[in-house]
């Protein structure tokens, strides 16, 4: 979570605007630092299994994402016809819910270590899906380039005319989402989801966990001193097109390590201790957040609900 410039490029990155009105990342407000480190409640293997924490509660669930991309996706639309697009469709609201949850230690999966080693599972279904895209027209690259500029407002596109509203229709479906919604800390979520994230990478079990996986890579001829190493995009350590035999063998020791260590479930264990600590000490902004995503989800039935009629 397009129309051109090439069309799922756009898609993607309108889907990523979408969810980008729920999980804003952090830019300030630093929350207390705890007293010690919390207690965690019980092991964490359902987590593991269901990627869900606690701050999750506060941003939309996919469900609910698909029905704001619908609405959001509708008055994008009705925007653009009146600027004279007539022909302009949404990107599909749907949400990819067959994509491998991100934990922050890496890959857990065994079949997905073994098929695809640190590679994008969906890696090649993207290059095919922008392989396949037709060559257009200079009249088609200028009337997609005229899209563009309509649908975000951005002169660098294209000429703006007076009509399009200010940040495009993109900017317009925004602000018809929010009008009359509850004022909220937009940055909330973003902030103490990061702030949790630094709190667990210095929590000692944590710590020991890592180096206890370390020890096991080791072991079995790898060295790396934290499992986020191994699959770090930034380090381009397996820049080929698909998976090698040592990326592969990388990969099926790191899923091996972390499940003999039990790292998973210490780290995400860990982890929701932390989150649960800062909503109890952000509990009244986060009540806020709530109601302004509760807010959206009513606009978007209304807004839907009057497409139907």
């Amino acid at each position: 979570m397009v129309p051109p410039w090439s069309r799922p490029l756009l898609t993607l990155g309108i889907v990523l605007l979408l969810a980008g009105c729920a999980a804003r990342l952090a830019a300030t407000g630093q929350g207390p630092e705890p007293a010690a480190e919390p207690k965690v409640s019980g092991a964490s293997s359902a987590a593991v299994a269901a990627a869900t924490l606690p701050l999750d509660a506060y941003v939309p669930t996919d469900d609910q994402m698909e029905l704001l991309n619908r609405a959001r996706g509708l008055l994008m639309r009705d925007c653009m016809r009146r600027l004279g697009f007539a022909d302009w469709q949404p990107p599909d609201p749907r949400v990819a819910h067959t994509r491998p949850p991100l934990f922050p230690f890496g890959i857990v999966d065994r079949q997905q270590a073994a098929l695809y080693g640190y590679h994008d599972p969906h890696g090649p279904e993207v290059v095919r899906m922008l392989r396949q895209q037709p060559a257009v027209s200079a009249a088609e690259r200028a009337r997609q380039r005229a899209e563009l500029a309509a649908l975000t407002g951005d002169s660098a596109f294209g000429r703006l005319s007076g009509q399009v509203p200010a940040a495009g229709c993109d900017g317009e479906a925004d602000r018809k989402m929010r009008q009359d919604a509850p004022s909220d800390d937009v940055n909330l979520y973003g902030t103490l989801v990061d702030q949790a994230t630094q709190r667990t990478a210095a929590d000692t079990r944590v710590a020991a966990v890592n180096a206890a996986w370390s020890r096991c890579m080791r072991r079995a001829g790898f060295e790396y001193q934290s499992p986020q190493e191994p699959g770090a995009p930034e380090a381009n350590r397996w820049p080929t097109p698909r998976p090698t035999p040592v990326e592969i063998a990388t990969a099926r020791a790191d899923v091996a390590c972390k499940q003999k260590t039990g790292l998973a479930g210490v780290w995400l264990g860990v982890l929701a201790a932390y989150e649960r600590q800062l909503i109890e000490q952000h509990k009244l902004a986060l009540d806020q957040v709530k109601r302004e995503l509760d807010h959206q989800i009513r606009k978007a039935n209304q807004i839907l609900e009057g497409q139907r009629r």
